[in-house]
C-alpha cells in the first residue's frame, strides 16, 4: 500500500497517463519516468499505444453524450463503467508491452467528460459553474490495485477558473527547452493553443481554446459518408471553399470572438450546431465535399483568427501541431498557408508523438499533484490563485 511520502519521496516515478477525448474513440496510454518538478521536469516515454473502444461503446458513448435527458442510474452506471472498461484496457496494455503491475507507481486519468460548464449560471439561486468527468479515479485505482490522480479539472474552477485548458503546464514544461517563440497547437474535438516565449517566462505563457478542431468534421463525415474522419484530409481537398457556408459558420459561432480565458467542448458545438450547418448546406446546393472542405477551413482559420486577435504581438517561429488533427494535410496546409512566416511542425518533430501528448501532459500534472506542487496557470484559466489539482486516491 502505497502512501502519499511513498511516492513522493522516490528521485523517479513511472506514471501511466491516461486520456480519453471527446471523439469518444478509444484510450489513449503513455508510460513515462519522470523525476523533476516544474521547470527541472525531466521525463521519458517509456511505452505508448492508443486502444480502440469496440464500435458499440463508442457509438453508445456517443449517443450518452447527445442526449439532453439523461437520468442519475445512467450517470451513475456510467461512471463506474468507464472505470471498469479502463481497468481492463490498462490490464491490455501491460500484456502487450510486457510490464508487470508493480513497476508503475501512479495513474493519471483525466477521466471522459460529459459536461463543462466554464461560465456561470443560474441555479438554485446561485450563478453556479460545473465540469463532469466519468470514470471514477477511486473506482479504477481499486479495480487496479494501483494510486490514481484523476478529476483535474474542478480544483481550478472552485477558484473561479474554467478548468481548461490545463495543458499548457505541460507545453511550458516540454517546449521551453527549444529556446523559441512556439505556439503548440493542438486539434483534437477541440481546438486549442499555447504560446511559450522563448525566454521560457511563465508568466507570459499564453493559452486558451480557439474552437472546433475534428468534431465538426468527423460528424459531417458521419452524416455525409458514413465515414468516422476524413482520412488525410482526402475528401476537403477534393471540395472548395464555400463562402455561403463560411459566414454562416461565422454569424453562428460567438465562441471564436470571445475574449480568453476561455475553453469549450460539446456544449457549444453539438449535434444541434451540427444540424443547423448541414440544414443550411443542404438548403444552399452545397455539395457534401465542399461542405467537409469549408468546415476544415473553418477549423484552421479559426486557430489563426483567435492568434491574430489575443497573440499577434508575439510572432511564433514555430507552430508545434498535435492532436488528431496534425494527421489531416488538408488543415497542415491551410495552416501554412496563414502562418507563412511560423515553420509548420508536428509534435513529433520535437520527439513528442502527437497522438500521447494528452496523456504525458496529464502524467506530468499527476507528478505535480503527488509532490503537492500547484500546476494551473491561473492567468489562462482565469482561477484566482495556483491550485493543486486533481484527486490522490490511494489503495
Amino acid at each position: 500500500m502505497a502512501g502519499i511520502l511513498d511516492l513522493s519521496g522516490k528521485e523517479k516515478l513511472n506514471i501511466l497517463g491516461l486520456m480519453s477525448g471527446t471523439s469518444c474513440d478509444g484510450l489513449d496510454l503513455a508510460l513515462i519516468e519522470i523525476s523533476g518538478l516544474g521547470s527541472k521536469t525531466e521525463f521519458n516515454v517509456i511505452a505508448c499505444e492508443s486502444l480502440a473502444y469496440s464500435v458499440q461503446t463508442r457509438e453508445a458513448l456517443l449517443s450518452f453524450l447527445r442526449r439532453p435527458d439523461h437520468t442519475l442510474k445512467e450517470i451513475s452506471q456510467l461512471n463506474f463503467y468507464m472505470a471498469r472498461l479502463w481497468a481492463d484496457q490498462v490490464e491490455q496494455f501491460f500484456r502487450n508491452k510486457n510490464l508487470k503491475r508493480f513497476s508503475i507507481d501512479l495513474i493519471a486519468s483525466h477521466g471522459q467528460t460529459i459536461w463543462h460548464q466554464p461560465f456561470k449560471d443560474l441555479f438554485f439561486e446561485t450563478q453556479t459553474t460545473s465540469t463532469l468527468q466519468l470514470g471514477d479515479p477511486s473506482v479504477l485505482a481499486n479495480y487496479l490495485q494501483i494510486p490514481v490522480v484523476g478529476d483535474f479539472r474542478v480544483a481550478d474552477m472552485a477558484l473561479d477558473g474554467q478548468g481548461a485548458p490545463l495543458i499548457p503546464y505541460f507545453d511550458w514544461v516540454f517546449f521551453s527547452r527549444f529556446k523559441k517563440n512556439i505556439m503548440a497547437v493542438n486539434i483534437g474535438g477541440i481546438s486549442n493553443i499555447t504560446f511559450v516565449p522563448a525566454d521560457g517566462d511563465f508568466s507570459k505563457l499564453k493559452a486558451f481554446d480557439c474552437g472546433p478542431g475534428n468534431m465538426l468534421i468527423d460528424g459531417a463525415m458521419l452524416h455525409l459518408f458514413k465515414k468516422p474522419f476524413d482520412t488525410e484530409g482526402n475528401l476537403a481537398r477534393s471540395g472548395k471553399l464555400s463562402e455561403k457556408l463560411i459566414e454562416q459558420l461565422k454569424s453562428s459561432d460567438p465562441f471564436i470572438e470571445q475574449m480568453p480565458p476561455k475553453s469549450t467542448g460539446r456544449e457549444q458545438y453539438n449535434e444541434t450546431f451540427l444540424n443547423n450547418i448541414l440544414l443550411f448546406a443542404g438548403k444552399n446546393n452545397i455539395s457534401a465535399e465542399d461542405t467537409i472542405h469549408t468546415l476544415s477551413y473553418y477549423t484552421a482559420e479559426s486557430i489563426y483568427k483567435n492568434y491574430c486577435m489575443f497573440i499577434d504581438a508575439h510572432q511564433p517561429d514555430e507552430l508545434a501541431v498535435g492532436g488528431g488533427g496534425s494527421k489531416n494535410s488538408f488543415i497542415m496546409e491551410k495552416l501554412s498557408d496563414l502562418f507563412n512566416a511560423s515553420a509548420i511542425k508536428t509534435t513529433a518533430q520535437y520527439g513528442l508523438d502527437e497522438d500521447f501528448k494528452e496523456a504525458i501532459g496529464f502524467a506530468i500534472l499527476a507528478n505535480e499533484t503527488i509532490h503537492g506542487k500547484p500546476s494551473n496557470v491561473p492567468a489562462i484559466s482565469g482561477a484566482s490563485r495556483p491550485a493543486i489539482l486533481g484527486k490522490i486516491c490511494l489503495v
